[in-house]
């Protein structure tokens, strides 16, 4: 009796959210309303549960090592039209140490090719370069010659995802209701020694405003009940 009450509640909570979201366009571009907390998990902190995939958890995030795949998720709720933001923190090193240092550092060339995506948007993740830093954060960074420290293993990678970096944002405006699939994906993450690693996923609604009204958030909460509308 007490669980299908709860699960009542819940319904009946969804139904109101609706119901507001349905009317309301944020105050401002800079104060979207945060919906991060319907994402199922979205920190991964403890496992990688509520997720379509299985990839290696550990140091709170997730990795795919020479590994395709596509890890998202489905929120089962009609969404109201209007502008989302899907946001994680993520990247990809697209080979070697070696390779990186050849294609990126002399050659200026960005071989990502895994995408963060919204329904049908998508958006590449960052290079792991993107991210060097001068001084090493955490245990396993790498050192790559005229660019810095980059992540080398899980735990690294966490103490740079921890420093705010490696932050993307795929938008979609839709003009239906209709439920959101959101998640990461790579068909060429198989080669040697390519690596994606990711966490933090968030969900902004910015109603009836599109991207171009938008000034994207800078500031990132890792809250998962963090600023509920």
């Amino acid at each position: 009796m007490e669980q299908k009450v709860c699960k009542s509640f819940h319904l009946d909570l969804l139904k109101a959210l609706l119901a507001f979201l349905e009317k309301a366009t944020p105050d401002g571009a800079d104060a979207p309303f945060n919906l991060t907390y319907l994402i199922d998990n979205p920190t991964l902190d403890s496992n990688n549960a509520g997720w379509s995939e299985s990839p290696t958890w550990g140091s709170k995030c997730c990795e795919y090592y020479q590994t395709n795949f596509d890890f998202n998720q489905t929120i089962q709720m009609k969404f109201p039209a209007g502008t989302y933001e899907v946001r994680a923190q993520a990247f990809q090193r697209p080979g070697t140490l070696d390779d990186i240092y050849v294609d990126y550092v002399t050659n200026g060339k960005n071989n990502v090719n895994a995408v963060l995506y919204a329904k049908s948007k998508t958006q590449k993740i960052m290079n792991i370069c993107e991210g060097a830093t001068e001084k090493s954060l955490g245990t396993g960074s790498s050192k790559i010659d005229n660019l810095g420290y980059i992540p080398g293993s899980m735990s690294s990678a966490q103490a740079w995802f921890k420093k705010e970096s490696y932050d993307n944002s795929v938008w979609v405006t839709t003009t239906a209701a209709n439920t959101l699939k959101m998640g990461i994906k790579s068909t060429n993450n198989a080669g040697g020694g390519w690596w994606v690693i990711f966490d933090n996923f968030r969900l902004y609604y910015y109603g009836s405003m599109t991207q171009e009204d938008v000034t994207p958030l800078e500031e990132i909460t890792l809250d998962n009940h963090a600023g509920q509308p």
